[in-house]
């Protein structure tokens, strides 16, 4: 008898226990992590195409932009991950109400630190966009790369679709997406 009621105990945890793990899918994905690999591969597409096709480099301008762009990425994925977690101590700690001021002022000083190293990485990167470009194709790139930055934030977080578009013709580069009509 003690033997049915722990399998009948069992099944009723597993059987609620899993449709609730599928739900919100495996651990450690969602917010905060580094976009899957086929969201990454689609937007180092997307930046291929707009540097090869809106900004107009050639081949192995674009390939060494792209190399540089590579070379920051890692970098500049842990300092926002730094800065993430420093507000997010930021927030528990005004939550609680803390008085804690030792805390802050340690949250706030990593948080500052942070920002200032990337700043630094900023300017690293666009001195080693100066030994690749010439000026106006870096203007030219700095331009197109802030058109689309606010897209390819939405694409990483899976938002974005069709809707009613921007406002002006920054739709992406020519050709980047087959159902545009041209």
């Amino acid at each position: 008898m003690k033997t049915m009621i722990r399998l009948t105990l069992v099944a009723l945890v597993l059987g609620l226990a899993l449709p609730a793990q599928a739900q919100f899918g495996p651990h450690g994905k969602g917010r905060g992590g580094p976009p899957s690999p086929e969201k990454m591969e689609k937007m180092k597409e997307f930046r291929a195409k707009a540097l090869r096709e809106t900004v107009g480099l050639d081949e192995a301008k674009a390939a060494e932009v792209e190399k540089a762009m590579d070379a920051f990425h890692q970098r500049r994925f842990e300092l926002h991950q730094t800065m993430r977690d420093n507000m997010k101590n930021l927030k528990a700690l005004l939550k609680e109400d803390s008085n804690d001021q030792e805390a802050y002022a340690n949250a706030l000083e990593t948080l500052h630190a942070t920002q200032e190293e990337m700043q630094k990485l900023h300017g690293e990167q666009m001195a080693a966009f100066k030994d690749i470009l010439t000026p106006k194709e870096a203007a030219r790139m700095l331009v197109t790369m802030k058109r689309f930055m606010g897209k390819a934030k939405n694409f990483k977080h899976g938002k974005g679709g069709r809707g009613m578009g921007p406002p002006d013709d920054l739709d992406g580069p020519p050709g980047w997406d087959e159902g545009d009509a041209e």
